[in-house]
């Protein structure tokens, strides 16, 4: 019986969700080439076509990752809320909401390493740049529309550097948080009752620490933290908790 025929869009997806189902059943370190053109009903050679190395195999989930960030994280920043209010927003998301499995954190780590960069193909690395781009970008628009609206007022420095100081403030505690829910989950992992920390609460230390992080910044109408169970809510009705 001859192979089953797909588009190449097609068999670019049953090779993502060949890799993927391969990673959760072996490790993100451990998985077979072979195994993904079995699991894919691809022959090794069309795998190939798509991926040449299993660094190639991170940067795509990654870069799935990313354009599925992109996505959600453009339809929360639309939410009729202040500017504050949609930056607790992205935050109070679960991680599944993007990463769309359960190794999804610990990918982009991999993934962004030089390691894994050097070794693949420019075809993906293009992708992965393109969405994180996007991503970048989004923020960027969001913050400076802020600025020029008034809603957020500069102290002395230049529009450029306040957008990026937020900026990088924000997804710096995002990452740290993200790396102190894995530490806490191994520790349960080895009997210590722990919490779970996601989806994170509106009186998690995590998030008192977002809000006095974003209440730092002369917001025209300051964040209020009864509003963080509001947000909550909305995001239980989008899937995205």
């Amino acid at each position: 019986m001859p192979a089953p025929r797909y588009s190449i869009e097609e068999q670019e997806q049953r090779i993502l969700d060949a890799a993927t189902a391969c990673i959760m059943e072996s490790s993100i370190l451990d998985f077979k080439m072979s195994a993904i053109a079995k699991g894919a009903g691809i022959s090794m050679g069309s795998v190939y076509k798509h991926i040449q190395t299993k660094e190639d195999v991170l940067v795509a989930l990654a870069t799935r990752v990313e354009a599925k960030a992109v996505e959600v994280f453009s339809e929360v920043l639309s939410l009729p809320y202040s500017t504050p209010e949609r930056l607790m927003a992205i935050h109070l998301m679960s991680p599944e909401a993007v990463h769309q499995c359960d190794f999804g954190p610990n990918l982009l780590m991999l993934a962004s390493n030089e390691a894994t960069l050097s070794r693949a193909s420019e075809k993906w690395l293009a992708r992965l740049f393109k969405y994180q781009d996007q991503l970048e970008g989004l923020f960027h628009t969001l913050l400076g529309e802020a600025i020029d609206s008034g809603e957020l007022a500069l102290s002395g420095e230049s529009r450029e550097a306040l957008i990026d100081e937020i900026g990088i403030s924000l997804w710096a505690m995002n990452c740290g948080f993200t790396q102190v829910s894995y530490e806490l989950c191994s520790r349960r992992l080895s009997g210590i009752d722990i919490p779970p920390q996601y989806p994170l609460q509106p009186d998690s230390p995590i998030v008192k620490g977002l809000v006095r992080l974003v209440s730092t910044y002369e917001w025209r109408e300051p964040y209020r933290e009864e509003r963080t169970t509001e947000i909550c809510k909305v995001l239980e009705g989008l899937g995205y908790r």
